[in-house]
């Protein structure tokens, strides 16, 4: 059996098939007009422990309790917020970097005393919150959605990133699934830890992988005009 006869990766997401029809949807439905990551749809990992992706659609947002597509890129960002009751303000401070802070305090975010453990007003976490946004590609679409994992994700995307690498896999060249576990932190709170996986079937065959690289480069010019919203990371328990 080929490699990918069991998830047919061209049909499934035709702008792998081809990027010209990426550029001429963009330019049928946004004309001159400029895009940014900012305008992509984003998925939430959901609060309270739910173990159930709700994903905006045409017409309605979607439930399903599992998440495919493929990673076009990452961004791995920090945002700190002086006052728990912010609204929908702003962070105080932000990273699109993880490097170097704009706001207040600013600076290096590696000497700053909010990025350090146990600097959260609960917990042993950082009052200013490393986040990583993955910029997927669902089936069909033709642009990806944002999803934005909060710190209690990051060392399960980072361990399989390795795997990935491990076995000579870039992040995309493959269909990535994404589902939700519960876990109960030690102040008694349920949050949804991400859980990543992928297997032989969804790998990209070489000509798939080369036009992907392709539409990852396109994807990457949008993220770094990407601004931190407080939503991003609302609801999430730590």
């Amino acid at each position: 059996m080929a490699k990918n006869e069991l998830v047919p990766i061209a049909e499934a997401y035709p702008i792998i098939a081809g990027n010209a029809e990426m550029q001429e949807i963009i330019e049928a439905n946004l004309g001159d007009s400029e895009m940014s990551a900012f305008d992509l749809d984003h998925i939430k990992v959901p609060a309270g422990g739910s173990t159930v992706w709700e994903v905006p659609g045409l017409a309605e947002t979607k439930s399903t309790k599992s998440l495919e597509g493929i990673i076009a890129c990452y961004q791995d960002v920090r945002a700190y917020w002086e006052s728990e009751s912010t609204g929908s303000a702003p962070p105080d401070c932000a990273s699109n970097d993880c490097k170097v802070g704009i706001g207040l305090p600013g600076g290096a975010c590696m000497e700053c005393l909010f990025s350090k453990f146990k600097s959260a007003r609960k917990g042993e976490g950082q009052a200013c919150k490393a986040m990583r946004r993955l910029f997927l590609l669902l089936p069909g679409q033709a642009l990806p959605m944002v999803l934005t994992l909060p710190p209690t994700s990051l060392k399960a995307c980072k361990q399989y990133m390795l795997r990935l690498t491990s076995a000579r896999v870039r992040s995309y060249g493959c269909i990535t699934e994404i589902t939700l576990e519960k876990v109960t932190n030690a102040n008694g709170d349920n949050y949804a830890k991400c859980i990543f996986g992928t297997d032989e079937s969804k790998l990209m065959a070489p000509d798939e992988i080369e036009i992907s690289k392709a539409y990852s480069d396109q994807i990457k010019a949008l993220v770094a005009s990407k601004t931190i919203a407080l939503d991003d990371y609302s609801g999430v328990a730590v």
